[in-house]
């Protein structure tokens, strides 16, 4: 058993087998049990209520108990319907997740596709344009000595001379 059910018991009223067993070995339960027979006590000390009272405050206690159960409820059934309205955006729009696997390789048709003739080839002649040949490129290097000078020719290809 667990805490939840042997509170929703105790609150019930029912105080016997399995519910006595999980009080006494589980300090949470204990304490509610605890609480519940000093709250009963003290409206005891107050003089007999009315047994309506007593089942009023027993309602709206199971109310309560209800209404937080319900509200899980509709919590998981509201990250259900948000998971459902996700995929169909995703199916609809075709969005690929990550792990999505693309269209199959190998078979893309069912049946042979028809024979098509080749393309017809067109054949040219095309005439390269012939350049006019470039002078070739005099670099001069000056030196530390007057006298000497070094003349450098390079070709139109970038090539030395």
């Amino acid at each position: 058993m667990n805490c939840d059910v042997c509170e929703r018991l105790l609150a019930e009223g029912v105080e016997g087998g399995q519910v006595r067993e999980h009080v006494e070995g589980c300090e949470r339960c204990g304490g509610f049990a605890r609480g519940l027979a000093v709250d009963g006590e003290m409206l005891r000390a107050m003089g007999q209520p009315a047994d309506d009272a007593l089942a009023l405050v027993r309602a709206r206690v199971m109310d309560g108990i209800r209404w937080r159960a319900e509200r899980r409820r509709w919590a998981v059934a509201a990250v259900g319907v948000a998971a459902a309205l996700a995929l169909l955006v995703r199916l609809t729009l075709g969005l690929a997740l990550p792990g999505d696997v693309g269209p199959p390789q190998g078979v893309l048709f069912a049946a042979r596709p028809p024979e098509l003739p080749p393309a017809p080839v067109r054949r040219q002649l095309v005439r390269a344009k012939r350049e006019a040949p470039r002078q070739p490129l005099r670099i001069e290097i000056a030196t530390s000595d007057p006298d000497i000078k070094v003349i450098w020719f390079v070709d139109g290809t970038g090539g030395s001379l």
